[in-house]
């Protein structure tokens, strides 16, 4: 017997992997005030940090993340108050969901990694 992550469980784990991902990001970010108050030349270094191309990619995945987050969660309350709980509905909202994060994705991938292009040519 073999066992293999179908659609409903792989929603599941990405929700739960993004919320997180999101959390651990508000830290980050409400930590990076502090700088304000240490002087300016202690948050331009920060800032000039978020420029580098490792924080574009994070950027990038955190795009991905939020969007994942709060498409898949409209998804949950679609399947809620829908009344229709048969799992093809289940996994055909599951595959809009990836398209849509996806087609949402590549303005914002696009815009955030131009830069790095841009210097290298």
């Amino acid at each position: 017997m073999r066992y293999s992550i179908k659609e409903g469980m792989l929603s599941w784990l990405l929700h739960r992997l993004t919320g997180i991902g999101i959390f651990i990001f508000l830290i980050i970010h409400v930590m990076g005030a502090i700088y304000l108050k240490i002087g300016p030349e202690e948050w331009n270094h920060h800032v000039e940090l978020f420029n580098t191309p490792f924080f574009r990619v994070a950027e990038v995945g955190l795009m991905g993340a939020i969007l994942w987050h709060g498409l898949n969660g409209l998804r949950i309350i679609i399947i809620d108050f829908s009344g229709i709980r048969t799992s093809h509905f289940a996994k055909f909202l599951f595959w809009i969901i990836v398209f849509l994060t996806v087609l949402l994705m590549l303005p914002g991938t696009y815009i955030l990694l131009k830069p790095l292009f841009e210097g290298a040519a």
